[in-house]
């Protein structure tokens, strides 16, 4: 949950809304942000696998179908990121559309099945709240940071 559905949109918002004000450390700081949240999400598939061996859970393969599309994709934004070409090369537009339309569907897909496993789970409706809570705020959040960059843009320098 911490890994897919909150650093990964955290990293994001950071390479989005930081770079003017982080210079170069943005990226370091979405990259590093990004690797904790896939190493976790990994860690939780892992640990989603062991449980559907130990628990014999039968109703699970949605889930699951989901939870291996959502690593398949952030694998492939990893890999990704050894192929970026250059800033100048006339590529980059092409593949800036690819990292960034991989990412956001795999946030939205990463968000969608959070909210299922816990439904799965029987895990409650604090569960739920506590979830949405957060990402409603980092929703808010990132509402906050787009109006901050249009009004920017406004702006004469």
């Amino acid at each position: 949950m911490i890994g897919w559905g909150i650093l990964i949109i955290i990293g994001t918002l950071v390479a989005r809304h930081m770079k003017k004000q982080w210079e170069h450390t943005w990226f370091y700081s979405h990259i590093a942000i990004q690797i904790t949240g896939f190493l976790l999400g990994l860690t939780g598939i892992i640990c989603g696998l062991v449980l559907e061996n130990w628990t014999n859970a039968s109703n699970v393969s949605t889930h699951k179908a989901l939870g291996i599309t959502i690593l398949v994709m952030g694998v492939l934004q990893v890999l990704a990121l050894l192929a970026r070409p250059d800033k100048k090369s006339k590529y980059r537009k092409y593949w800036n559309w690819y990292h960034h339309n991989i990412g956001r569907v795999m946030i939205i897909l990463a968000i969608s099945n959070i909210f299922y496993g816990i439904h799965l789970a029987k895990a409650g409706s604090s569960w739920n709240i506590v979830y949405g809570s957060a990402v409603g705020v980092l929703a808010l959040a990132a509402f906050g940071l787009e109006v901050r960059k249009f009004l920017n843009s406004l702006r004469p320098f």
